[in-house]
Protein backbone atom coordinates (compact mmCIF):
# COMPACT_ATOMS: atom_id res chain seq x y z
CA UNK A 1 0.00 0.00 0.00
CA UNK A 2 2.04 3.25 -0.97
CA UNK A 3 0.05 6.23 1.09
CA UNK A 4 0.99 10.06 -0.07
CA UNK A 5 0.35 12.85 2.74
CA UNK A 6 0.11 16.50 1.65
CA UNK A 7 2.99 17.16 4.16
CA UNK A 8 3.40 20.80 4.27
CA UNK A 9 1.99 21.02 7.43
CA UNK A 10 5.31 19.00 8.26
CA UNK A 11 7.02 22.16 7.44
CA UNK A 12 5.47 24.03 10.57
CA UNK A 13 5.22 21.24 13.17
CA UNK A 14 4.30 23.96 16.24
CA UNK A 15 0.61 25.52 14.39
CA UNK A 16 -2.48 23.65 15.25
CA UNK A 17 -2.32 21.28 12.08
CA UNK A 18 1.25 20.85 11.93
CA UNK A 19 1.09 18.89 15.48
CA UNK A 20 -1.80 17.09 14.60
CA UNK A 21 0.11 15.96 10.98
CA UNK A 22 3.15 14.88 13.01
CA UNK A 23 1.58 13.26 15.94
CA UNK A 24 -0.26 10.77 13.18
CA UNK A 25 2.53 10.59 10.36
CA UNK A 26 4.95 9.38 13.83
CA UNK A 27 2.60 6.98 14.64
CA UNK A 28 1.26 5.84 11.46
CA UNK A 29 4.41 4.80 9.43
CA UNK A 30 5.47 2.53 11.87
CA UNK A 31 2.67 0.10 11.11
CA UNK A 32 3.73 -0.59 7.69
CA UNK A 33 3.40 0.67 3.69
CA UNK A 34 5.01 2.96 1.83
CA UNK A 35 4.54 6.41 2.48
CA UNK A 36 5.40 9.86 0.39
CA UNK A 37 5.55 13.02 1.82
CA UNK A 38 4.85 15.94 -0.43
CA UNK A 39 6.03 19.02 0.38
CA UNK A 40 6.83 22.57 -0.75
CA UNK A 41 9.60 23.01 1.46
CA UNK A 42 12.16 20.98 3.82
CA UNK A 43 10.45 19.31 6.73
CA UNK A 44 11.78 20.23 9.95
CA UNK A 45 11.90 16.42 10.94
CA UNK A 46 13.45 13.09 9.61
CA UNK A 47 10.70 10.74 9.67
CA UNK A 48 12.67 8.60 7.71
CA UNK A 49 13.73 6.19 11.15
CA UNK A 50 9.76 5.21 11.71
CA UNK A 51 9.88 3.52 8.87
CA UNK A 52 9.39 2.75 4.41
CA UNK A 53 9.07 7.05 4.17
CA UNK A 54 9.95 8.91 0.97
CA UNK A 55 10.84 13.07 1.23
CA UNK A 56 9.23 14.61 -2.21
CA UNK A 57 10.32 18.44 -2.72
CA UNK A 58 10.61 20.91 -5.71
CA UNK A 59 13.83 21.49 -6.68
CA UNK A 60 12.30 25.29 -7.43
CA UNK A 61 10.50 27.37 -5.09
CA UNK A 62 9.27 29.87 -7.75
CA UNK A 63 5.70 29.28 -7.00
CA UNK A 64 3.24 29.52 -3.77
CA UNK A 65 3.13 26.36 -2.18
CA UNK A 66 -0.45 26.25 -2.68
CA UNK A 67 -0.14 25.63 -6.52
CA UNK A 68 2.03 23.34 -5.97
CA UNK A 69 -0.14 21.05 -4.47
CA UNK A 70 -2.17 21.45 -8.04
CA UNK A 71 0.23 20.63 -10.05
CA UNK A 72 3.57 18.96 -8.77
CA UNK A 73 1.55 17.18 -6.25
CA UNK A 74 -0.24 15.20 -8.71
CA UNK A 75 2.58 14.56 -10.80
CA UNK A 76 4.16 12.64 -8.09
CA UNK A 77 1.20 11.05 -7.38
CA UNK A 78 1.16 9.46 -10.74
CA UNK A 79 4.69 8.72 -10.73
CA UNK A 80 4.66 7.18 -7.43
CA UNK A 81 2.02 5.00 -8.71
CA UNK A 82 0.38 6.23 -5.26
CA UNK A 83 -2.90 4.27 -3.96
CA UNK A 84 -4.14 6.75 -1.02
CA UNK A 85 -3.90 10.45 -0.97
CA UNK A 86 -4.55 11.72 2.37
CA UNK A 87 -4.53 15.58 3.09
CA UNK A 88 -4.68 16.38 6.49
CA UNK A 89 -5.34 20.51 5.87
CA UNK A 90 -8.67 20.79 4.46
CA UNK A 91 -8.13 20.48 0.70
CA UNK A 92 -6.88 18.12 -1.66
CA UNK A 93 -5.35 18.09 -4.94
CA UNK A 94 -8.50 19.29 -7.96
CA UNK A 95 -6.74 16.95 -10.83
CA UNK A 96 -5.75 13.79 -9.04
CA UNK A 97 -6.35 10.71 -11.11
CA UNK A 98 -9.73 9.09 -10.46
CA UNK A 99 -8.03 5.72 -9.52
CA UNK A 100 -5.95 7.33 -6.25
CA UNK A 101 -8.19 7.23 -3.14
CA UNK A 102 -8.58 10.32 -1.47
CA UNK A 103 -8.96 10.87 2.10
CA UNK A 104 -9.31 14.70 3.76
CA UNK A 105 -9.19 15.41 7.60
CA UNK A 106 -11.50 18.61 8.06
CA UNK A 107 -11.20 20.58 11.33
CA UNK A 108 -13.44 23.08 11.41
CA UNK A 109 -15.88 25.40 8.92
CA UNK A 110 -14.38 28.83 10.58
CA UNK A 111 -14.72 30.35 6.86
CA UNK A 112 -18.47 30.09 7.31
CA UNK A 113 -19.12 30.46 10.63
CA UNK A 114 -16.79 33.26 11.17
CA UNK A 115 -15.01 34.56 8.13
CA UNK A 116 -14.03 38.34 9.74
CA UNK A 117 -12.21 35.92 12.06
CA UNK A 118 -9.52 34.56 8.85
CA UNK A 119 -6.81 36.84 7.13
CA UNK A 120 -8.59 37.10 3.14
CA UNK A 121 -6.22 34.50 1.30
CA UNK A 122 -6.90 31.75 3.75
CA UNK A 123 -10.84 32.53 3.60
CA UNK A 124 -10.15 32.75 -0.20
CA UNK A 125 -8.84 29.29 -0.30
CA UNK A 126 -11.45 27.83 1.92
CA UNK A 127 -13.93 29.25 -0.29
CA UNK A 128 -12.38 27.92 -3.44
CA UNK A 129 -10.90 24.71 -2.31
CA UNK A 130 -12.98 23.11 0.48
CA UNK A 131 -15.78 22.32 -1.29
CA UNK A 132 -14.90 20.88 -4.30
CA UNK A 133 -12.46 18.45 -1.69
CA UNK A 134 -15.51 16.95 -0.29
CA UNK A 135 -17.09 16.21 -3.14
CA UNK A 136 -13.76 14.49 -4.52
CA UNK A 137 -12.81 12.78 -1.07
CA UNK A 138 -13.89 8.96 -0.74
CA UNK A 139 -13.53 9.56 2.85
CA UNK A 140 -13.63 12.33 5.69
CA UNK A 141 -12.39 12.39 8.46
CA UNK A 142 -13.38 15.07 11.16
CA UNK A 143 -11.77 16.00 14.56
CA UNK A 144 -14.92 16.43 16.36
CA UNK A 145 -18.66 15.44 16.06
CA UNK A 146 -19.28 19.27 16.46
CA UNK A 147 -16.92 19.54 13.16
CA UNK A 148 -19.00 16.26 11.42
CA UNK A 149 -22.46 18.09 12.38
CA UNK A 150 -21.44 21.55 10.94
CA UNK A 151 -20.17 19.58 7.40
CA UNK A 152 -23.35 17.73 7.46
CA UNK A 153 -25.28 20.55 8.22
CA UNK A 154 -24.10 23.44 6.17
CA UNK A 155 -22.44 21.79 3.38
CA UNK A 156 -24.74 18.44 2.90
CA UNK A 157 -22.16 16.16 3.11
CA UNK A 158 -23.39 12.51 3.48
CA UNK A 159 -22.80 11.38 7.37
CA UNK A 160 -22.14 8.43 5.94
CA UNK A 161 -19.18 9.51 4.42
CA UNK A 162 -17.39 10.94 7.48
CA UNK A 163 -15.23 9.34 10.68
CA UNK A 164 -15.28 11.24 13.45
CA UNK A 165 -11.12 10.60 14.77
CA UNK A 166 -10.22 13.47 18.11
CA UNK A 167 -7.33 14.94 18.31
CA UNK A 168 -5.42 14.02 21.30
CA UNK A 169 -2.93 16.24 24.05
CA UNK A 170 0.43 16.56 21.90
CA UNK A 171 3.06 14.22 22.88
CA UNK A 172 6.02 16.80 23.89
CA UNK A 173 9.31 15.68 22.92
CA UNK A 174 10.50 12.67 25.17
CA UNK A 175 14.34 13.54 24.46
CA UNK A 176 14.26 17.24 25.88
CA UNK A 177 14.91 17.85 29.08
CA UNK A 178 12.64 19.90 31.15
CA UNK A 179 13.07 23.22 30.41
CA UNK A 180 13.02 26.25 32.71
CA UNK A 181 10.01 28.30 32.82
CA UNK A 182 10.20 31.17 30.10
CA UNK A 183 9.38 33.47 33.53
CA UNK A 184 9.75 32.82 37.20
CA UNK A 185 6.46 31.01 37.08
CA UNK A 186 6.82 28.67 40.05
CA UNK A 187 5.99 31.13 43.06
CA UNK A 188 3.31 33.13 41.41
CA UNK A 189 -0.54 32.32 40.93
CA UNK A 190 -1.83 32.59 36.96
CA UNK A 191 -4.39 31.93 35.24
CA UNK A 192 -3.21 30.99 31.04
CA UNK A 193 -4.27 31.60 27.54
CA UNK A 194 -2.68 29.98 24.55
CA UNK A 195 -3.23 30.40 21.04
CA UNK A 196 -3.01 33.07 18.28
CA UNK A 197 -4.55 36.16 18.94
CA UNK A 198 -7.11 36.20 16.43
CA UNK A 199 -10.53 37.72 16.78
CA UNK A 200 -12.58 34.55 17.01
CA UNK A 201 -10.02 33.65 20.26
CA UNK A 202 -12.15 36.67 22.33
CA UNK A 203 -9.32 37.78 23.89
CA UNK A 204 -10.96 41.35 24.68
CA UNK A 205 -13.08 40.49 27.08
CA UNK A 206 -11.01 37.73 28.48
CA UNK A 207 -9.23 40.82 29.65
CA UNK A 208 -11.28 42.97 30.26
CA UNK A 209 -13.35 39.95 32.60
CA UNK A 210 -9.99 39.81 34.30
CA UNK A 211 -9.25 43.27 34.86
CA UNK A 212 -12.77 43.21 36.55
CA UNK A 213 -11.23 40.35 38.82
CA UNK A 214 -8.29 42.29 39.67
CA UNK A 215 -10.19 45.22 40.93
CA UNK A 216 -12.26 43.14 43.52
CA UNK A 217 -9.51 40.68 44.81
CA UNK A 218 -6.70 42.33 47.93
CA UNK A 219 -4.72 39.83 45.91
CA UNK A 220 -5.20 38.78 42.26
CA UNK A 221 -3.30 35.89 40.43
CA UNK A 222 -1.84 36.97 37.47
CA UNK A 223 -2.74 36.22 33.31
CA UNK A 224 -0.27 34.74 31.12
CA UNK A 225 -0.60 34.80 27.07
CA UNK A 226 1.50 32.45 25.21
CA UNK A 227 0.80 32.79 21.47
CA UNK A 228 2.74 35.25 18.53
CA UNK A 229 1.09 38.57 17.68
CA UNK A 230 -2.04 39.08 17.08
CA UNK A 231 -4.36 40.03 13.86
CA UNK A 232 -7.74 41.36 12.84
CA UNK A 233 -7.66 43.47 15.41
CA UNK A 234 -5.36 44.87 17.89
CA UNK A 235 -2.42 43.89 19.07
CA UNK A 236 -2.45 42.23 22.45
CA UNK A 237 -0.15 44.32 24.00
CA UNK A 238 -2.20 47.24 22.70
CA UNK A 239 -5.17 46.06 25.10
CA UNK A 240 -2.97 45.44 27.66
CA UNK A 241 -2.03 49.28 27.58
CA UNK A 242 -5.72 50.20 27.18
CA UNK A 243 -7.26 48.13 30.07
CA UNK A 244 -3.70 49.42 32.50
CA UNK A 245 -2.87 45.29 33.23
CA UNK A 246 0.64 45.84 32.42
CA UNK A 247 1.19 44.72 36.45
CA UNK A 248 -0.67 41.53 36.01
CA UNK A 249 -0.56 40.34 31.90
CA UNK A 250 2.66 38.71 30.88
CA UNK A 251 2.94 38.07 27.52
CA UNK A 252 5.05 35.20 26.71
CA UNK A 253 5.18 35.11 23.11
CA UNK A 254 6.38 31.72 21.09
CA UNK A 255 7.88 29.59 23.45
CA UNK A 256 8.88 26.16 22.77
CA UNK A 257 7.41 22.75 23.83
CA UNK A 258 9.71 21.98 27.04
CA UNK A 259 8.66 25.17 28.08
CA UNK A 260 4.94 25.61 26.87
CA UNK A 261 4.49 22.00 29.04
CA UNK A 262 6.18 24.09 32.22
CA UNK A 263 3.82 26.43 31.77
CA UNK A 264 0.35 24.75 31.14
CA UNK A 265 1.85 22.17 34.12
CA UNK A 266 1.41 25.35 36.71
CA UNK A 267 -1.08 27.04 35.80
CA UNK A 268 -3.91 27.73 38.07
CA UNK A 269 -6.63 26.73 34.92
CA UNK A 270 -6.44 27.89 30.98
CA UNK A 271 -8.71 30.22 29.93
CA UNK A 272 -10.26 30.00 26.85
CA UNK A 273 -13.51 31.76 25.83
CA UNK A 274 -13.19 31.26 22.41
CA UNK A 275 -15.97 32.07 20.06
CA UNK A 276 -15.65 29.20 18.02
CA UNK A 277 -13.12 25.73 17.61
CA UNK A 278 -13.17 22.62 15.51
CA UNK A 279 -11.46 21.19 18.27
CA UNK A 280 -9.69 23.08 20.52
CA UNK A 281 -6.55 21.37 21.31
CA UNK A 282 -5.40 23.50 24.08
CA UNK A 283 -8.21 22.04 26.46
CA UNK A 284 -6.72 18.50 26.40
CA UNK A 285 -3.27 19.51 26.66
CA UNK A 286 -4.05 21.61 29.93
CA UNK A 287 -5.76 18.62 31.00
CA UNK A 288 -3.50 16.35 30.69
CA UNK A 289 -1.21 17.75 33.47
CA UNK A 290 -4.42 18.44 35.53
CA UNK A 291 -5.40 21.57 34.93
CA UNK A 292 -9.18 22.83 34.74
CA UNK A 293 -9.95 25.00 31.63
CA UNK A 294 -12.51 27.70 31.75
CA UNK A 295 -13.88 27.56 28.48
CA UNK A 296 -16.71 28.57 25.89
CA UNK A 297 -20.81 26.27 25.82
CA UNK A 298 -20.79 26.56 22.11
CA UNK A 299 -19.05 24.74 19.16
CA UNK A 300 -16.60 21.87 20.00
CA UNK A 301 -15.72 22.84 23.40
CA UNK A 302 -18.35 21.26 25.51
CA UNK A 303 -17.40 18.23 23.61
CA UNK A 304 -13.58 18.48 24.62
CA UNK A 305 -13.57 19.29 27.90
CA UNK A 306 -16.26 17.16 29.27
CA UNK A 307 -16.54 17.66 33.18
CA UNK A 308 -12.99 18.94 33.92
CA UNK A 309 -14.30 22.68 32.86
CA UNK A 310 -16.50 25.53 33.62
CA UNK A 311 -18.25 26.82 30.70
CA UNK A 312 -19.25 30.11 30.25
CA UNK A 313 -20.94 32.47 27.71
CA UNK A 314 -18.18 33.72 25.69
CA UNK A 315 -20.18 36.77 24.72
CA UNK A 316 -20.77 37.56 28.57
CA UNK A 317 -17.42 39.14 30.58
CA UNK A 318 -19.43 38.82 33.71
CA UNK A 319 -20.01 35.50 32.59
CA UNK A 320 -15.74 35.04 31.95
CA UNK A 321 -15.29 36.56 35.19
CA UNK A 322 -17.08 34.82 37.25
CA UNK A 323 -15.70 31.46 36.29
CA UNK A 324 -12.19 32.82 37.15
CA UNK A 325 -13.29 34.28 40.70
CA UNK A 326 -14.67 30.60 41.58
CA UNK A 327 -11.54 28.73 40.37
CA UNK A 328 -9.47 31.25 42.59
CA UNK A 329 -11.40 31.30 45.33
CA UNK A 330 -12.46 27.55 46.08
CA UNK A 331 -9.27 25.87 45.83
CA UNK A 332 -11.73 22.56 46.56
CA UNK A 333 -13.65 23.34 43.15
CA UNK A 334 -10.28 23.80 41.68
CA UNK A 335 -9.04 20.23 42.71
CA UNK A 336 -12.42 18.43 41.86
CA UNK A 337 -12.17 19.65 38.49
CA UNK A 338 -8.68 18.95 38.15
CA UNK A 339 -9.65 15.11 38.73
CA UNK A 340 -12.10 15.18 35.91
CA UNK A 341 -9.67 16.95 34.20
CA UNK A 342 -7.45 13.72 34.09
CA UNK A 343 -10.01 11.16 33.58
CA UNK A 344 -10.90 13.43 30.58
CA UNK A 345 -7.71 13.66 28.75
CA UNK A 346 -7.48 10.27 29.33
CA UNK A 347 -9.93 10.02 27.02
CA UNK A 348 -7.72 11.06 23.99
CA UNK A 349 -4.94 9.82 22.08
CA UNK A 350 -3.06 9.21 19.11
CA UNK A 351 -2.52 5.71 19.14
CA UNK A 352 -6.09 5.38 19.25
CA UNK A 353 -6.17 8.40 16.50
CA UNK A 354 -3.50 6.69 14.72
CA UNK A 355 -5.11 3.01 14.63
CA UNK A 356 -8.42 4.61 13.36
CA UNK A 357 -7.19 6.97 10.58
CA UNK A 358 -5.60 3.34 9.26
CA UNK A 359 -8.54 1.52 9.25
CA UNK A 360 -9.81 4.34 7.33
CA UNK A 361 -6.90 4.25 5.25
CA UNK A 362 -7.34 0.55 4.82
CA UNK A 363 -10.81 0.35 4.28
CA UNK A 364 -10.22 3.06 0.89
CA UNK A 365 -7.58 0.44 0.33
CA UNK A 366 -10.02 -2.41 -0.05
CA UNK A 367 -12.95 -0.65 -1.48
Amino acid sequence: MRIAVDARPLAHPTAGIGRYTDSLVSKLVPRGGEWFLYSDRPLLKDYSHFGDVTVRLPERRRIPGVLRAQTDFVGWAKSDAIDIFWSPRHHLPVFLPRKIKKLVTIHDLVWIRHPGSMKKIGWLLEFLLMPVTLLLADRIISVSEFTAGEMEDVLRVPAAKIETIPLAPYDFDEEQQPGDSPVDILNKEYFLFVGTPEPRKNLRRLLEAFRNLCKVLDTSPALYIVGGHGWGGEETSDLVLELDLGKDVVLLGHVNDSELEQVYRHALALVMPSLYEGFGLPILEAMRHGVPAITGNCASMPEVAGDGALLVNPLSVGDIEAAMSKLYLQPELRAALSESALAQAQKFSWELAADRTLAQIKKLASG
